[in-house]
């Protein structure tokens, strides 16, 4: 066919970027087939690069919902908690996978649950420390400027930021943050769950839908919390002599923590949320909320 000299500059742009879209892929696929994950140095460069791509998801957060009326609505503290719960979802969805895939093609991590180590896992390790860094600090920064948090997620931040920046120092126990990571699969829902409530959306298909199945995924993260239980008994005479002290100190406080009270409590919490939508991260704002609405029904009542 005949085609405009316009036509075939559009053809040509559009090739070129399909190029060098490709030609940036493979870059990045060699890059990373020749890093050497092991070594402090580039482990460094993975973690503050992660911190940098977290803080470029909360600075996109804020200005693509600022144009959003419902964002426009929540108070300072609310819209900082919004930014947060974007890049949690973020590394929720990435981890969730990255993991999944390493459990389920990379033996290495089974065949020695201490020290067995892949190029994937140090990436993810890295990733997790760098996020938790970033989870911290912006946390923590939120908590001194409006002088409240919740003390659950602040007791499992630090306690993550704590034993996967030792276990990576330490190159050891990767099969059992890899597993600890895969919990992160209920994050992502719990941010649609919180940003379907600001909407006001709780009473749509989509927010019981939502509910559902982050009710369910709770109750699966008990079962791989018992799993990593029957993994410790299983290598028990293992751990007991090979492990480092201070990693077998902190995973066992952090998973007797996780499976015996954040993950129960959690559940028990967002399954009351499914019956009763209410925003616990910020009560006071729930309470002005509920207040308004009563007044408005008051008012409707009394006109009718």
């Amino acid at each position: 066919p005949d085609f405009s000299s316009r036509e075939i500059r559009e053809r040509r742009g559009r090739s070129e970027t399909s190029f060098r879209a490709r030609d940036s892929q493979i870059m990045l696929v060699e890059l990373y087939n020749q890093a050497d994950l092991s070594r402090g140095e580039t482990q460094w460069i993975v973690i503050i690069a992660t911190i940098v791509f977290f803080v470029l998801v909360y600075g996109t957060s804020l200005l693509v919902s600022s144009r959003f009326r419902t964002y426009g609505q929540l108070s300072t503290r609310e819209k900082v908690f919004w930014n947060l719960t974007v890049a949690r979802a973020v590394f929720g969805t990435y981890t969730a996978v990255m993991c999944a895939y390493c459990l389920l093609t990379q033996n290495e991590l089974f065949d020695d649950v201490l020290f067995g180590t892949t190029k994937t896992s140090h990436l993810v390790v890295c990733n997790a420390v760098g996020f938790f860094l970033f989870e911290c600090l912006a946390f923590y920064g939120s908590a001194a400027v409006f002088g409240k948090m919740d003390r659950t997620l602040a007791v499992h931040h630090i306690l993550a930021l704590i034993c996967y920046g030792r276990s990576l120092y330490l190159q050891t126990a990767y099969f059992f943050g890899i597993c600890g990571l895969v919990l992160e699969m209920t994050t992502p829902f719990t941010c649609i769950c919180w940003g379907l409530l600001k909407a006001k959306l709780s009473k749509t298909r989509l927010w019981v839908a939502n509910q559902w199945l982050m009710v369910h995924l709770f109750h699966c993260r008990s079962f791989i919390e018992c799993y990593v239980w029957y993994k410790c008994w299983m290598h028990w005479n293992y751990i007991w002599t090979k492990m480092p002290t201070d990693i077998f100190i902190l995973q066992f406080v952090s998973l007797t923590i996780l499976s015996l009270v954040l993950t129960p409590y959690w559940t028990y919490k967002k399954t009351l949320q499914l019956l009763d939508p209410t925003d616990w991260n910020h009560p006071e704002r729930q309470a002005i909320e509920t207040v308004k609405g009563d007044v408005s029904r008051a008012s409707k009542d009394k006109s009718s």
